[in-house]
């Protein structure tokens, strides 16, 4: 029997659940000459707390991330880290499975963490304006 979790949410910051594009790769620990390639992937949706993406590799919680995610409200790529704090099977595409990850911001600029939550309000207001 699969439950889901039905209560309020709990989130800080709110979301904006619409497509972006990221570049990212495992961040690489102090004292390691281990250099991870960049990937791509698209996003499902962000907050000025995190990200949720799509990709074809289960990465495992705890996992540093350091991404550049292209945004249209802001002018150059945004450059943050995050750690994962959950993965889970997302639906086959293509014939391949995917994972929805989940990430929380642990290093992002102020300013752009600030610009993110305002189209997040914004984005909210006018889906809440839609709706009445």
């Amino acid at each position: 029997m699969d439950v889901k979790y039905t209560g309020p949410d709990r989130r800080v910051c709110k979301r904006i659940k619409h497509q972006f594009i990221t570049r990212f790769r495992i961040y690489p620990q102090k004292g390691t000459k281990q250099s991870h390639h960049w990937n791509i992937a698209i996003i499902r949706n962000l907050s000025a707390g995190g990200l949720l993406f799509n990709y074809d590799n289960n990465l495992a919680a705890g996992t540093l991330v350091e991404f550049k995610i292209t945004l249209p409200f802001i002018i150059k790529p945004t450059h943050c880290l995050g750690i994962v704090c959950r993965t889970e099977p997302a639906d086959k595409r293509f014939g391949h499975k995917l994972y929805r990850i989940a990430t929380h911001f642990v290093e992002l600029d102020g300013e752009k963490r600030k610009v993110i939550n305002i189209r997040a309000e914004k984005y909210h207001s006018r889906k809440k304006r839609k709706k009445d």
